[in-house]
């Protein structure tokens, strides 16, 4: 069993999980390119990703396409819903 946080905390997961929602989906390169900067770091993250069930890798012709699972998707909605309740926080705060 995967732990949420140890997902989340990976260098470029929740880019990449934000990139792909906003996408739909998007090819290797363009992760790499765009995203992450780094191909092994990519190859990893995309690797632990994938086998934590948040997305797929469909491979079109000899090209890694992957897109958001709906676990991903609540994944996602989880991390971000985290973030606004932090950033609502550090308002009363301040």
């Amino acid at each position: 069993m995967t732990n949420i946080r140890d997902t989340l905390s990976l260098k470029h997961a929740v880019p990449i999980l934000e990139g792909l929602d906003e996408h739909g989906k998007l090819n290797w390169s363009k992760i790499v390119y765009d995203i992450v900067k780094n191909s092994s770091v990519a190859e990893e993250t995309l690797d632990k990703l994938e086998k934590a069930g948040l997305i797929k890798n469909s491979k079109e012709k000899r090209n890694s396409i992957f897109e958001l699972t709906e676990l991903g998707k609540e994944v996602l909605e989880y991390a971000r819903q985290g973030d606004k309740i932090l950033s609502n926080n550090n308002r009363r705060d301040k």
